[in-house]
Formats: structure tokens, sequence, C-alpha cells
């Protein structure tokens, strides 16, 4: 491939070498987009060959790597890497998972013109030695949220290096709530099957609304799959709600969500697997849905509660069910829980997000090497 002829002006080469497309992959996707649009930079896409973002970014157009899976994976996607960096330097080179950040680490200390960016999109503490020097040793790390930021900094990373960057979404493209006209009352629940998402917890909370008779008939909905299934459906079961249930399995919820009429951000763990558990809250309200959330540091971060959004103890299965109750039985209160999370939105879109990026990449740029690459193409 002919490198220099996919760069001009700033290249940002943005590395993601997963295999999955969930809410870190879009964000990527996102901002590869607007880097395109972009008279500053010009970006690059770099993962795995046949990957869903890589498929996503090729039939948009965006320039793409392909790094080809199999034997000896790691030590050819490097040398692809070094070689596409060489080349692009001075440049940025962003990643957005652990693999190909501990590629770009090494890469980038011994080529001084490779800036390393990384989005740290996993609530988890830094790793101690070398398996956290990527970390530790990046120019920037952008978190999603401040309690994340905050465990970056216990695990080493220094404050100057630290900045928070929430993701954002196309509120534009998401499809608006529609009424089925059926007199239920559908309720969205996203994210995998695992034990940090808190599904077990929503389930715990739905035999009590049967304390309520005057509750419209009700449906919850899960979008995702993963390890727990089998033991969300035998605690459905135990708890006599399982008919209430539906297990739609990974599912686009652009798709989904018009059709439900309240979303619930059940998660008791910050962002886990790359996924960031204020998406559901940004996505119930883009579709224009009133969200009931975790009282998560990151969720309360983000939101007012009692105005944009309904806030529960994380272990408290009855609250959650009032609140349930509470959106499903009074319109009002769901016109005002949507209509403030919509203005909540005005700054938390996926734009805002990347000029976010755009400002802390020329913030890094050394100008010396700003002015070389700006004057590459010239």
């Amino acid at each position: 491939m002919d490198t220099a002829s996919h760069f001009s002006i700033i290249p940002v080469v943005l590395a993601d070498l997963s295999s999955v497309f969930l809410g870190g992959q879009r964000q990527t996707l996102a901002l590869a987009r607007a880097l395109a649009a972009s008279p500053t930079f010009s970006p690059l896409l770099a993962g795995l060959g046949g990957s869903p973002l890589l498929r996503a970014a090729g039939s948009e157009g965006l320039p793409i790597l392909p790094l080809r899976p199999g034997r000896f994976f790691r030590f050819r996607a490097k040398a692809a890497l070094k070689k596409l960096l060489k080349e692009a330097a001075p440049c940025i080179a962003h990643s957005q998972d652990a693999q190909s950040a501990a590629m770009i680490a090494d890469i980038s200390s011994h080529n001084p013109g490779v800036v390393h960016i990384h989005t740290k999109r996993e609530a988890l503490p830094v790793p101690g030695g070398r398996k956290g020097a990527y970390l530790r040793g990046a120019r920037a790390v952008a978190a999603l949220s401040s309690s994340m930021g905050a465990l970056l900094a216990a695990g080493g990373v220094e404050g100057a290096r630290i900045r928070i960057i929430p993701s954002g979404i196309d509120s534009a493209g998401c499809t608006k709530h529609r009424l089925r006209g059926d007199g239920r009352f559908i309720f969205a629940a996203g994210g995998e099957l695992t034990p940090q998402n808190g599904h077990d917890i929503l389930i715990h909370a739905l035999p009590f609304l049967y304390r309520f008779p005057d509750m419209p008939d009700w449906e919850v909905r899960f979008t995702g799959q993963g390890e727990l299934l089998q033991p969300l459906l035998d605690l459905a079961l135990t708890l006599g709600v399982k008919g209430r249930l539906a297990f739609l399995g990974t599912q686009d919820n652009n798709l989904i969500l018009p059709d439900c009429d309240a979303m619930i951000a059940p998660a008791v763990a910050d962002a886990v697997n790359g996924e960031d558990t204020g998406d559901p809250l940004r996505e119930g309200w883009a579709t224009g849905l009133p969200v009931i959330a975790s009282n998560l540091l990151s969720h309360c971060e983000m939101v007012r509660d009692g105005e944009n959004c309904l806030i529960y103890p994380m272990d408290d299965p009855e609250t959650l069910a009032l609140h349930m109750a509470d959106v499903a039985r009074n319109a009002s209160l769901r016109e005002r829980l949507t209509k403030a999370g919509a203005q909540a939105l005005e700054s938390c879109s996926d734009q805002d997000t990347a000029e976010a990026y755009m400002h802390l990449y020329l913030n890094f740029l050394s100008p010396k090497g700003r002015e070389r690459a700006l004057l590459r193409n010239r």
C-alpha cells in the first residue's frame, strides 16, 4: 500500500485490534469520520482484517490498514504498524485497546516523531510493572469519566497526561421513539450479560412491580449476550417473571429502542470490556426515552437526578422498581425526563468528542512536528 498517498496535513493513525463492534468501536469510527471531514487531520484506521470496524470504515471510503490475524500475529502486526508510523511521522498514533497500545508504546519509544495517545475504556486498575507501562508512558491518556481518570492517577499515570473526554453520540442519526398503540409499556436494558452490567438487580426488581395494581401491561427487553444468559433465565424463572422478559441477543439499539418506552442502565461497574456505561443513557436520550440508571459515579457525573434521569442505589432493586412504576404510570414525568434528556445531549455529541481529541492532538504534537506535518504535501 502507498502509505504517503493516504496522508495529508497531520496524520492520525487510529489503532483498534478488537474483533467486536461495541460502543468503543463505534466511537472510533465516528472519530475517524470527523477527522476525515477536518481540514487539519487525515485519519487511517489500523485493525484486524475482516473486523466489523474495518469493514464499516472501508464501506465509507475511510483509509484502512488491515492486519491479518493468525499465527505470529503480534509480530507481523507490530512490524506493519512500525513501518506505517515511520512513514507517517510526525504523526499521532491513537490506540483504542490495550493490545494496540502496547505495540505503539514500544514503537513510539524508538521514534520521537510518533505521539502516542491512548483511550482507556475499561474501568480497571492500571496494572503494575511492565504490564501498565504503556499507560504510564503514553503522551496522553483519555478517560471516559472522572472516576476512570482517578483510577489512572492511582495507577501512576501523571495527572498532566490524563484527559477526561466522555463518549459522544450522533443524536441526529438515532431513530426516535414511536408509539405502538398496543397499551403495553416496554423497558429496554442493553449491555453484555456479564456480572458488571447488573441485569440480575433489574430482574430482582421485577416482582416488586406487581405491588402496583395500576401498572400497564409491561415487558423488559435485554439487548446483549454473554455468560450470564442461562443464570439470568433461571433467576427469572425462580422469581416468576420469566414471561415478562425478552432476551434479544446482540442488537443494533437504533433498531430496538424506538419501539421501547423507557431505558434502564443497571450497570454496577464502570465501563468494562470496551463498553461505556454512559452509552445507554445517551442512547435513551437520543431516542426520546425516559432513562433510569444506577448510581455509578460515571452515571452521576452525566445526569441531574430527578430532572433528566431517575437514579437508584445500584444494590436496591425495590427502589429501581419504584422508579419503573413511576415512569410507566406518569406521562408528565416521562415528558419532563425526555425533554431534559434531549437538552443534556447538547453537550455530549460525537462532534464534541472529536473536537476534544483534535485539540488534544494539537496540544501534544510539538510546534516543529506540527509545522513539518502541515508542510508535508504542500
